[in-house]
């Protein structure tokens, strides 16, 4: 099979695993696999796994190179990661072998009020030439388009293949959080929780991986709570030493506020798990998809609820079960598990449905083409 993916921004984004996994995965397997993006991010893992990438930086390049790479590469699926204007994207198909269209939407829509509505009105009109519609979630997709629609759900995946073979946690000291750190995620409640039960417990600490627009007034909180000494800010680091940092770690916090990020499922809670770490974990419709007693603790998103299930995992002698229980519990959301289970089959369907031919030979659902 010819897989085409587009996506508007670079490429390379520890947050953006999605991107660059199931290209990978999918050309792992044997499929062709183009992708056409913004320069300046990393590629290194596509074009390692065999992904030709193109580049386009604004949206006049990026349409003539998606037409240009729609004649030469003639695909069978075009995978978009929605973006602004993605709508527009089928019609770059216009006199030429039509593919398959699939739009991928990655996150919830924040925007409230009338804008919201009326980025509801245009992502409704725009998915009208698509053929598929990807989620991470089908409340996230819910919010795109202001109502329920036909959504098969691909959720957020772990390169397990790239993480090392690790002992068993025993107990529950050294804390981590990884993600953006952004106003929505209100991730004063979580410091502020810890820092109750760090006064209880002159032995733990958290270090954060991540960056936003509210990293240096959550420094200042820290500062505030006497803490800059046991909860430490790394910024951003790329993905390799993110995992070679993540083995050092014990319980993996999974906050995420209840709102409008509550259903889509974190990747932090599955990379947690990867690395045999326990959670504590916000009661989410993304992070229930994952967690239960077996391999974590679930909280409330309040300080009192969530500083109780960090005292509850501290204070816990079940922490080596958890350990346990939290890789097992991750196998199932292994890129090439999601690929071969969700992806694939999806592809397959669509383009068996609508007579498509690959290769000149007819597909059937489960064939690896």
């Amino acid at each position: 099979m010819k897989i085409l993916f587009i996506h508007r921004v670079e490429l390379g984004r520890s947050e953006q695993a999605t991107v660059n996994y199931i290209p990978c995965t999918l050309a792992q397997q044997g499929h062709q696999v183009s992708m056409v993006a913004a320069s300046g991010g990393s590629t290194d893992l596509l074009e390692s796994n065999g992904v030709t990438v193109y580049y386009a930086n604004n949206p006049l390049e990026r349409f003539y190179t998606i037409r240009r790479v729609l004649k030469s590469f003639s695909p069978d699926i075009v995978h978009v990661f929605t973006f602004a204007g993605f709508g527009l994207i089928p019609f770059l198909s216009l006199g030429i072998k039509r593919p398959k269209y699939v739009c991928d939407i990655r996150s919830p829509l924040v925007w409230k009020g009338i804008m919201r509505k009326i980025i509801q009105s245009k992502s409704n009109l725009e998915r009208k030439g698509y053929d598929l519609i990807f989620s991470h979630s089908e409340l996230s997709a819910k919010t795109v388009f202001g109502k329920e629609v036909p959504v098969t759900v691909v959720p957020p995946g772990v390169d397990l293949l790239s993480i090392p073979t690790i002992p068993i946690k025993t107990e529950a000291r050294k804390f981590v959080y990884i993600g953006s750190l952004n106003e929505g995620r209100e991730l004063g409640t979580m410091l502020r929780a810890f820092a109750k039960v760090a006064a209880e417990n002159k032995d733990i600490t958290l270090d954060i991986y991540g960056n936003g627009n509210i990293k240096e007034s959550l420094e200042q909180l820290v500062a505030s709570l006497k803490l800059s000494d046991r909860i430490l800010f790394h910024g951003a680091v790329e993905r390799k030493k993110l995992f070679s940092n993540l083995v050092e770690y014990d319980v993996g916090l999974s906050y995420v506020p209840k709102g409008i990020l509550d259903g889509g499922p974190p990747l932090k809670t599955l990379e947690y798990f990867a690395f045999h770490m326990p959670v504590v974990a916000t009661n989410t419709v993304g992070n229930l998809m994952f967690v239960n007693s077996e391999n974590g603790v679930i909280t409330q998103d309040d300080i009192e609820s969530y500083a109780q299930g960090i005292r509850d995992m501290v204070n816990s002698s079940n922490v080596p079960h958890m350990s346990k229980a939290a890789r097992e519990s991750v196998e199932i959301w292994g890129w090439q598990s999601i690929v071969s289970r969700i992806v694939l089959p999806s592809y397959e369907k669509v383009l068996t449905v609508t007579g498509h031919r690959v290769n000149n030979a007819d597909i059937s659902i489960g064939s690896e083409s």
